[in-house]
């Protein structure tokens, strides 16, 4: 098959060498990590491919009960999201699927099923957690084509052929080609064929029955609640945006003190694919709200730091691992593995906020209550962690439990790249040598309260145990 012309370079990869099925009914596209219908390369390709082919495209989706730290938190974001992304295929005259495997007993094998009368599929490509495993899988399970697409962030991911080892080469080469993948996006197309087909399916109306009903049936964590602050879905993650675009003025200022909480807070709605870092860059570039440096500095967060970070999964396998951090490192952790700790602290102990330390204390009870943790939070935090355990495979294990368990980011590429770099990724060694860090760069809860707001962000994180009325902001 003849690719369409408007497939861009660097963006696919076909998972293996199958010829297309003639006698397919329709393009399917496994909806995974980009829940979108606009800035998603994946429904793209399938949408141009069925136009050539006059061939039906239809959307599945499906979320199951047993992925790793499964819970309330997960499960409800993504279900929140489930009718806005049924509308919006439906606007484009697409059927959508969506298929809850709630037991052990659900039905299974239901991508499979489709796979059957599929003449080719597409998904998403996402370098990091169980994704790339469940897309090996597929492509060598099936008799047709499989593409997965990377609609992940501005630069594609592939453009660099290997890890880049800091912010500052990677800043310099996105640079290069910023500008073009900034503006070279084409609206998604119009499909040819009618919206009727159906197949035949246990497909979930998420809609017939309140999305808490269903979390309760599902066999997942329900220790981990959902919090008000974040519902899923693309209509609040534009809400979030549109918000931070009228009222983040000072931005540069205030994302480091989670006392005013001047972030965007949208990187939930990045992570589950209900926005695209490439509509919120192109719109923020324009935004006059921000002062030139305050755009920048919001630029340089969201398109170089991010994209570090999903460089990061893709090319090093042991990004879960101590293994995945530079040889230096690596080699002063090593040093350091024995020396006395003042303080260890259990995991339960972590978890449940139990430290001698308030503003650490204050973080984790952030994440564990709302799924949040202010990122300049989030260094201190990870260090304080490595400090207080018995060593630092520990920590590192510690640190990816409570993120992974809690956080609505986590499982995440930055949120990886985040973690190791409180233990020196994308980071150089710091003089002088200390017990414990060794070269790795410290910073001290009393230098990070002498620059924020403590009594605000404590106020804040005692007002997360209330549960305000639906006119509260979000």
């Amino acid at each position: 098959m003849k690719l369409p012309k408007k497939v861009p370079k660097y963006r696919f990869v076909k998972l293996n060498e199958h010829l297309e099925n003639p006698k397919g009914s329709y393009i399917l596209y496994w909806m995974q990590s980009t829940r979108r219908t606009k800035h998603n390369y994946a429904l793209e390709f399938a949408i141009e491919t069925a136009n050539e082919m006059r061939k039906q495209v239809i959307v599945y989706e499906g979320l199951t009960y047993n992925y790793k730290w499964a819970c309330d938190r997960y499960h409800q974001f993504v279900l929140e999201g489930v009718a806005g992304t049924r509308s919006a295929l439906l606007k484009l005259e697409i059927p959508y699927f969506f298929y809850l495997q709630q037991t052990p007993q659900s039905p299974r094998g239901v991508l499979s099923h489709l796979a059957k009368d599929a003449v080719l599929i597409v998904t998403d490509d996402f370098p990091c957690g169980d994704f790339p495993l469940y897309n090996q899988v597929l492509a060598k399970k099936v008799k047709v084509p499989v593409y997965s697409f990377d609609s992940n962030g501005i630069i594609p991911l592939r453009y660099f052929t290997r890890e880049q080892a800091a912010a500052r080469s990677m800043r310099y080469k996105i640079s290069r080609v910023l500008l073009q993948n900034l503006e070279d996006w084409v609206p998604t197309p119009t499909i040819y064929s009618s919206s009727k087909y159906q197949v035949q399916g246990p497909w979930t109306k998420v809609y017939d029955k309140p999305i808490p009903q269903w979390v309760k049936e599902c066999a997942i964590d329900h220790n981990v609640k959902p919090h008000w602050r974040f519902k899923g879905g693309r209509d609040e993650g534009l809400f979030k945006f549109e918000t931070f675009m009228v009222h983040g003025g000072g931005y540069s200022e205030k994302r480091n003190d989670p006392g005013v909480r001047g972030t965007s807070e949208l990187s939930p709605y990045f992570h589950y694919g209900f926005l695209s870092p490439l509509e919120v860059a192109i719109e923020a570039k324009a935004n006059k709200t921000f002062s030139a440096f305050e755009r920048d500095t919001f630029l340089e967060e969201l398109i170089t730091h991010r994209e570090l970070g999903f460089n990061y999964t893709l090319y090093n396998s042991f990004y879960k691992s101590l293994e995945g951090l530079p040889k230096w490192a690596q080699e002063t952790l090593v040093r350091h593995a024995k020396d006395p700790r003042p303080h260890i602290f259990s995991l339960e102990e972590f978890e449940n906020s139990r430290t001698h330390d308030d503003l650490w204390n204050a973080a984790q009870t952030e994440l564990v209550i709302s799924g949040r943790m202010h990122s300049h939070l989030r260094q201190m935090w990870g260090k304080k962690i490595l400090e207080w355990s018995k060593s630092p495979k520990e920590a590192l294990d510690i640190m990816i439990h409570l993120n992974n368990k809690y956080s609505l980011d986590g499982r995440d590429p930055n949120s990886y790249a985040g973690i190791l770099y409180c233990l020196g990724l994308h980071d150089r060694p710091w003089a002088p040598d200390r017990e414990i860090f060794g070269n790795i760069r410290n910073i001290s809860e009393k230098h990070i309260k002498e620059k924020i707001d403590w009594e605000g962000y404590a106020n804040f994180v005692a007002s997360l145990h209330k549960n305000p009325d639906a006119n509260s902001p979000k």
